[in-house]
């Protein structure tokens, strides 16, 4: 009967013949790996001490750790780390808690050169109870393993019961804290399912938190997948402080691939620090190809008093790298309040490369409250991005094939200093793809079909108010003709309305397509009609022409067309459409819908193809 069972796992698929033959009470065949089998809690914690740490374990039972109040982690430092190999064997660890003391916290302490592999992990630590991380230097926090270097953590599920989860607390010293694990280096993570409420409070730190890392160098993170919530509260007493979170990892120099996020809520307050970078899959990062997709409503929220604030709902912050494939599909909102810096994108707060990219649905918003001290201040919103960052000179920076379906509003009650040669200024702009582009970069066959709206009541000529269709504001510098400084081409405005409200009637600019075209990213020196025909390329581009475009000067009422002196065919668009997919096929356009594109019948609209 052995041989007989054994032939037939081996013929037909193993999962089916395992549960067919578990039924009938058979015994059931399990392949065990190589390796020092490991069945309870109490073996599990003579890894280092009587087993080696560079032993190869599996785990031969469900374990629980229940025994233990407050597990110490195995490998506990750099001078001791765990470089050997846990087969996880499809087996739970049940019971987990972590402590507050040790600078690495986690299931294990540091890996170096180590494999984690095929386990379920129940974490036990109660969600209503503050985990206070003790030491007053940098620690790195993870149910897995606080810092991993050289390794490899593979097929890991983190699940929480409803009372259960993280919610930390520190007062001194860096923190990087992460679902799976709080630092990654060289390392691959991949594979994981995390399921967690995170809820960390910290002052005068510098905070790297994600529901997979916190912090991730080098490597790659690949087909990581995470629901939950995030409520961050971070306080800084010194400039040199920063806060990056993102759904997957709080900031990256990695690769982030093939990785989905159902996060609820994404929620940071606080402030006094350097900076805040807050996305929906990395907070300040590398390269991404990952989306977020749910049914249920998603809230990205930053409220915070640090001088500079990033949000989107891919990554709040990437210079660098590309944005490449990814995807916002949920209700989303997005938005950032604070007498602030604000750069608000549906993908990307600030950056530079953004490709095949969407926003299905949503809104996009940043707010600008209060009276500012010193220094000029800006708010930018854009359905794909905040701020085509504008001091990359490289000609690099560019946003192609990508669309927005959201709605996009900024909003200012600043106060501006004024002075004479001392005055200082807020601009605000908002676009339904950018809100503002920088000198040098490039937007093509990319659109939107959200509302653009921009409310502002700075008094006078030191606060400007931008809107477009596509884009708020672009940037230019004087130089030789046919050197175009900015590039928009092959791109449509299908926006429903764009409108600007401001206290000043000569500082407010609308458009179809851009808003208005500057010599300095302030918006200070507009441009003329010849020097954009000759210094900025508006070619092939087109808008709606029922799309309302509208300036006011008094709260709302006698809304007018300005009449500004950048207001060339370029600025309102090449010419008007139809919002048909055969538009798009057969127009000058030719957007490939067999390759690039594909249209979304149950919003009328053409998204780009992220497989």
């Amino acid at each position: 009967m052995k041989r007989l069972f054994l032939f037939l796992c081996a013929a037909t698929a193993l999962a089916s013949c395992k549960n067919e033959y578990e039924d009938i009470g058979l015994p059931v065949y399990r392949a065990e790996p190589d390796g020092m089998p490991i069945a309870s809690a109490e073996e599990f914690a003579l890894i280092g001490s009587k087993y080696p740490l560079d032993g190869t374990y599996y785990l031969a039972a469900d374990i629980d750790f229940s025994g233990f109040a407050e597990w110490t982690p195995i490998g506990p430092d750099a001078a001791r780390p765990f470089t050997g190999i846990l087969y996880g064997n499809g087996r739970t660890v049940r019971g987990l808690k972590l402590g507050g003391g040790a600078m690495y916290t986690g299931l294990f302490g540091y890996l170096q050169f180590a494999r984690i592999s095929n386990v379920t992990v129940e974490l036990d630590n109660d969600f209503n109870e503050a985990l206070t991380l003790t030491s007053t230097a940098q620690q790195y926090l993870g149910v897995v393993a606080g810092y991993a270097i050289y390794s490899d953590i593979k097929d890991i599920t983190l699940v929480t019961a409803e009372d259960k989860g993280l919610n930390i607390t520190k007062t001194t010293g860096t923190l990087c804290a992460g679902g799976l694990v709080g630092q990654t280096s060289a390392s691959t993570v991949s594979g994981g399912e995390v399921s967690l409420n995170l809820k960390i409070t910290v002052t005068g730190n510098t905070l790297y938190a994600g529901l997979v890392s916190g912090y991730s160098l080098t490597g790659t993170i690949d087909s990581c997948s995470v629901d939950g919530s995030m409520e961050i509260s971070a306080t800084s007493g010194t400039t040199a402080t920063s806060t990056h979170i993102g759904g997957i990892t709080g900031n990256s120099t990695s690769g982030i691939k093939n990785c989905l996020s159902a996060v609820r809520k994404i929620n940071v307050t606080g402030g006094g620090g350097k900076e805040v970078s807050v996305g929906g899959i990395v907070g300040w990062g590398g390269a991404v190809s990952s989306g977020i997709k749910t049914e249920d409503s998603v809230t990205i929220y930053v409220k915070d008093a640090s001088p500079i604030i990033y949000v989107g709902g891919i990554s709040g912050c990437s210079r660098t790298a590309t944005i490449d494939r990814c995807f916002v599909d949920a209700p989303v909102s997005i938005k950032a309040e604070s007498n602030a810096n604000l750069y608000v994108g549906g993908i990307l707060g600030t950056g530079t490369n953004i490709s095949k990219s969407f926003i299905r649905r949503g809104e996009v918003q940043a707010r600008m409250t209060g009276t500012n001290t010193s220094g000029n201040k800006v708010v930018l919103a854009g359905g794909i991005i905040g701020d085509l960052y504008h001091t990359n000179s490289s000609g690099a920076g560019k946003i192609s094939n990508c669309f927005s379906g959201a709605n996009v509003r900024v909003e200012s009650a600043w106060v501006p200093l004024l002075g004479g040669a001392n005055a200082v200024s807020a601009v605000t702009a908002a676009g339904g793809v950018a809100g503002f582009a920088g000198q040098y970069h490039t937007i093509e066959n990319s659109g939107a079909s959200g509302d653009v709206e921009v409310v502002s009541t700075n008094a006078g000529a030191n606060g400007r108010a931008f809107a477009g269709g596509i884009v708020g504001l672009c940037m230019y510098s004087p130089g030789p003709t046919g050197s175009a400084a900015f590039t928009l081409n092959q791109s449509v405005a299908l926006n429903g309305t764009v409108s600007v409200e401001h206290a000043a009637a000569t500082s407010a600019y609308t458009n179809r397509v851009v808003g208005a075209a500057s010599t300095a990213p302030n918006g200070f020196t507009l441009a003329a009609s010849a020097a954009v025909s000759d210094m900025i390329a508006l070619l092939g581009n087109y808008a709606l022409p029922g799309m309302k475009v509208k300036t006011s000067t008094d709260s709302g009422l006698n809304w007018t067309n300005l009449a500004q002196t950048n207001n060339t065919a370029g600025f309102t668009g090449s010419g008007n459409m139809k919002r048909t997919r055969e538009f798009f096929e057969t127009s000058s356009l030719v957007w490939d819908f067999s390759t690039n594109w594909e249209w979304d019948t149950e919003l009328d609209l053409p998204l780009p193809r992220i497989k």
